[in-house]
């Protein structure tokens, strides 16, 4: 009865928590990030999922757990593998709505046809993500394996189907992964999205977790990187559609005067609002490679929501010396300059290093 008084007091306790640098809290997470699944029908070039040689799925033992704090929690963001292929997923949709959870899901939409589509929408989804990252089907095939016309025409659908049922959602974002073999196709990127009546475009520096990914990365393409994006930025203020980009590498985002750009430099309250739930049940601080605290398969709620390292890094993150997985986040706070923005392997970091001391200033 009191679901949105309790969400909105724990908002309201974090806010506090965060301000003043707590460790140990008595709050919740407000955002729940859950991997429900390695397993995915695709094979895409920057994934390190599929590479995994066990497959998992989260245990309905798992929703359960979760399912004592989701009335304090205001969002719950699905992804995968391929949260499609997950057999409980309509449970725990079903189970965070209700308890009054924002519900989010990203997918490659290649599973999304008309019968899928209204189950979802009948789940009362507000966002609805789709991975694209391409305009070009040749592109799309190299990237991600799959059938691009395929996905748009079930993208489409979408969309119809939520603007015919009168419901204000779900919104629906399309996500590029930006990376050498599409950085080109970019601002076509923002006319198609704008086109199929996406909502929001939300672009992320590719992160090679593996050797294959190398070459891809845009650490060693960065005046062509920066020239692309501000000219998707123009596009979109033109054609009146959200883009969400990433900071550039030559860091002149103000000098250019559109809004587009994240800032690598506002503070983080990750470690207070959200927390990311892994197939197996073990929980990193958040998506943007914070590091493990915990696990809900063999542990409560509270051990691992006042972790110890979870704790440190509420106490460090926002400081001159964050704890070394914060300083090299690679989704909320991506910093273009870091070599762990770009490469989370230490040995691939080290192999762009001595690339890097070859490339032009961008």
């Amino acid at each position: 009865m009191y679901t949105d008084n309790m969400k909105v007091l724990n908002r309201l306790a974090n806010q506090v928590y965060a301000a003043n640098s707590v460790g140990a809290v008595a709050s919740f997470p407000e955002v729940i990030t859950v991997a429900v699944s390695s397993v995915c029908n695709y094979r895409c070039l920057m994934c390190a999922e599929w590479r995994k040689p066990q497959r998992e799925e989260l245990s309905p033992e798992i929703i359960e757990k979760l399912e004592d704090v989701l009335p304090f929690v205001s969002t719950l963001y699905v992804t995968g593998g391929e949260p499609l292929l997950y057999p409980h997923l309509d449970r725990l949709l079903a189970t965070a709505s209700r308890h009054g959870c924002s519900l989010q899901l990203v997918t490659n939409g290649a599973l999304l046809d008309a019968k899928r589509a209204v189950t979802l929408l009948g789940h009362g989804l507000e966002k609805l993500k789709f991975s694209l990252d391409a305009v070009r089907p040749a592109t799309y095939k190299k990237i991600r394996g799959g059938d691009l016309n395929k996905v748009l025409d079930n993208l489409r659908h979408a969309v119809a189907l939520r603007n015919a049922s009168g419901l204000p959602g779900p919104y629906v974002e399309v996500g590029f992964v930006a990376m050498r073999s599409n950085i080109d196709e970019l601002p076509k990127f923002v006319f198609m999205a704008r086109k199929l009546g996406v909502d929001v475009i939300y672009v992320s520096y590719m992160a090679a977790h593996h050797a294959d990914a190398f070459d891809e990365s845009l650490f060693f393409d960065q005046a062509r990187s920066d020239k692309l994006m501000i000219m998707a930025a123009r596009v979109a203020r033109e054609i009146g559609v959200t883009l969400n980009l990433p900071p550039l590498f030559q860091g002149n985002e103000a000098a250019e005067g559109l809004e587009s750009f994240r800032s690598a430099r506002e503070l983080c309250h990750e470690p207070w609002r959200s927390m990311f739930l892994w197939p197996d049940g073990s929980v990193s601080m958040c998506c943007g490679g914070g590091g493990g605290c915990g696990s809900l398969a063999d542990g409560s709620f509270t051990a691992m929501w006042n972790h110890p390292a979870r704790v440190q890094a509420r106490t460090k993150v926002n400081t001159d010396n964050p704890p070394k997985a914060c300083a090299s986040c690679f989704t909320n706070k991506q910093q273009p300059n870091r070599l762990e923005t770009h490469f989370t392997d230490a040995a691939l970091r080290q192999r762009a290093e001595e690339l890097g001391k070859e490339l032009p200033v961008a």
